[in-house]
């Protein structure tokens, strides 16, 4: 009897940490439209990561189509792997909106290594550019505020915010051409 009374009480525990674990794991987050730059006050950090087709890369960077020459000159499996970094800081009292980019962007496929010259030729070279041959990837860093006639533009842009005020999600292209819809967590 004593064994079973054990065995019930152990269910029981187990049953709890089991309902309490589901529902700490099912909340998700809410999200309003973000209407003021006193909302995103403070550091905000995010990052994401992305593969594509060397034609996909062209066209959301480009604009344009891709066509018989570029899928000579790249192949057909060229892949193009991105790993952003984002922090933005803002001062609202000030009005500023201040962002650090880190972005690493690397060329696989069987044609990178006889195009690996144009490719970094394409990417730029100057100041925070890091070319690393051996990986064939380029890092690309910029730091900068963003213009107050661009404040405004930004808030516009579809920004929200969830409901504790912690993350901001940017929809897709406001970070970088060609970004996918990315968080941004308050430090």
């Amino acid at each position: 009897m004593k064994k079973r009374i054990r065995v019930l009480g152990f269910s029981i525990c187990v049953l709890v940490c089991g309902i309490l674990l589901a529902a700490c794991a099912s909340t998700k987050d809410t999200w309003s439209d973000l209407n003021s730059l006193d909302q995103m006050n403070g550091t905000w950090v995010g990052s994401y990561n992305q593969t594509m087709t060397m034609q996909e890369f062209i066209e959301e960077r480009s604009g344009e189509g891709w066509n018989e020459t570029e899928e000579i000159v790249y192949g057909t499996d060229m892949k193009v792997t991105e790993n952003f970094e984002v922090t933005q800081t803002v001062n609202a009292s000030a009005g500023t909106v201040a962002l650090v980019k880190e972005g690493v962007t690397g060329f696989s496929g069987s044609q990178t290594k006889s195009v690996w010259e144009y490719i970094k030729f394409a990417m730029g070279t100057g100041s925070g550019v890091a070319v690393d041959d051996s990986k064939h990837s380029v890092t690309i860093t910029q730091a900068g505020s963003v213009p107050e006639e661009d404040i405004d533009a930004l808030l516009l842009s579809g920004l929200q915010i969830n409901q504790n005020g912690k993350k901001i999600k940017y929809p897709a292209g406001v970070i970088e051409p060609g970004s996918p819809e990315m968080v941004l967590v308050k430090k």
